[in-house]
């Protein structure tokens, strides 16, 4: 994602390759579950990054960069249910 005021929520997959997903730009608002391994690249300028691991995921690899940047851990994602 790139450019400015973009408002997303998803859920980012990660397998023998790890889930990636780059913020650029500035005042990004993203709101994710991490389901596998995942990568994040975050640059530019007031993004908030917010982030919950799905049951068995693990923490984030994180590459930050620029100004007044939010990047925090959410509690966990909910199990899902049988």
């Amino acid at each position: 994602m790139s450019v400015t005021r973009n408002a997303v929520t998803a859920t980012l997959v990660g397998g023998e390759q790890p889930g990636r997903l780059n913020t650029s730009g500035s005042d990004n608002r993203v709101s994710l579950v991490l389901s596998g391994p995942t990568q994040r690249r975050v640059t530019g300028a007031d993004h908030t990054v917010e982030w919950a691991r799905a049951e068995g995921a693990p923490s984030p690899e994180v590459t930050a960069s620029g100004v007044k940047n939010v990047i925090k851990r959410k509690r966990e994602a909910a199990r899902p249910t049988p």
